[in-house]
């Protein structure tokens, strides 16, 4: 952090930043021989072991490989705009650009997954299941019949993915889901 830039190096792995508008001193995420520049922007910057993929899912960011040591410093920058994603393989050329397409909105989702933890039930009490999910989920869910409480659940879903949960429940469980008046999901023998 300095009067000029805010300046983060990524080592490994996957982080969502979003960045609030600053022209004076931009935020820029380094990470796998890429910089990324944002102002006023969210996006997320993924370093594999092949390439540094950044998503951007709002505004816009520039991507600009590191020059070379010892090379003029004039490598390719592409501005990438939301809704899109941009590629630079590591280990190769370094003043190469970077790919840029256009990112669908489910295959945005999906690659913003990670966001959402993955609940690993064994023999996990429904309400207990149920207070976790309701944590993460936008739809809640109720227990309309106290006695289905004790019931365990076992298997690995995303936390906020309430119809799987629901459609897991119904067929294996012979449980009955209705939406309340508040748009909950009331759950019943």
């Amino acid at each position: 952090y300095t009067p000029a830039t805010w300046r983060l190096a990524l080592k490994r792995g996957v982080a969502l930043f979003e960045v609030r508008k600053d022209r004076r001193r931009p935020f820029v995420v380094a990470a796998g021989g890429v910089e990324v520049l944002a102002v006023g922007t969210a996006f997320a910057v993924n370093l594999q072991s092949a390439e540094v993929g950044v998503l951007v899912t709002e505004g816009r960011v520039a991507v600009k490989p590191a020059a070379a040591p010892g090379a003029a410093a004039h490598a390719a920058v592409a501005f990438v705009n939301a809704g899109s994603r941009a590629t630079v393989a590591r280990g190769a050329d370094r003043a190469a650009a970077p790919t840029v397409r256009a990112v669908a909105a489910g295959e945005m989702e999906d690659l913003l997954a990670w966001r959402t933890p993955r609940l690993e039930l064994d023999a996990t009490p429904l309400r207990g299941v149920i207070a976790e999910v309701n944590r993460h989920a936008r739809t809640r869910l109720v227990l309309g019949d106290p006695s289905i409480g004790d019931l365990t659940v076992s298997g690995v879903l995303r936390a906020d993915n309430v119809p799987v949960l629901v459609r897991i429940l119904e067929e294996s469980y012979s449980i009955k889901a209705d939406r309340g008046p508040d748009g909950e999901i009331v759950l019943r023998r």
